[in-house]
């Protein structure tokens, strides 16, 4: 099986992602104004679509 594989610009395009993910900073601060710890959210990953 092969990993998925996309470019930033595709899969957010116009949105900042944290550099060498797929994450995006708007992700990172809903999950903070949640109320998830910063060690919570560095366990995330952006899911394959």
């Amino acid at each position: 099986m092969r990993p998925c594989q996309r470019t930033n610009n595709l899969s957010y395009p116009g949105k900042p992602v944290i550099a060498g993910t797929r994450i995006t900073v708007e992700i990172i601060l809903e999950k903070l104004a949640a109320g998830e710890t910063p060690e919570q959210i560095l366990g995330l990953k952006a899911p394959c679509h």
